[in-house]
């Protein structure tokens, strides 16, 4: 059986996130169907604590939506990457993209790095900073 506890730190920052992220409630019941369904989700921390991401949908809902900031970061990091070689001594970026964030992904040059689902909730993508002109 699952059993969920939060402390009185979760209770204050839940009621504080609340007031601006009006969907919390809901994204909360899913998360907690969704480990009833799945309770070895996330990440292992030992003694039977896990580590689980939790989506909340109205964060994105702001006025920043759809003015190509996320993609402009994204060019700017590539850049730094491909051109200060002092900050990278790597080739790929790699991301555990959540399902929803794909589309944004693939419009910036990453590919998914097996066409495996191994994670309902997210997938594996890469960005071969090689391929920069």
């Amino acid at each position: 059986m699952i059993q969920i506890r939060v402390t009185k730190d979760f209770e204050r920052q839940f009621k504080r996130l609340y007031k601006k992220y009006r969907s919390l409630p809901e994204d909360l019941t899913i998360l907690s169907n969704q480990l009833v369904e799945a309770p070895t989700s996330g990440i292992d921390l030992g003694d039977g604590i896990r580590k689980i991401r939790m989506s909340v949908r109205s964060k994105g809902s702001t006025d920043y939506q759809r003015q190509n900031l996320g993609s402009d970061l994204m060019d700017k990091l590539k850049m730094l990457l491909k051109n200060e070689v002092s900050h990278s001594a790597f080739r790929y970026i790699t991301v555990d993209a959540y399902i929803s964030a794909i589309p944004f992904y693939l419009k910036n040059g990453f590919v998914e790095l097996t066409k495996k689902e191994e994670d309902e909730h997210t997938k594996l993508m890469y960005f071969d900073i090689m391929e920069l002109e």
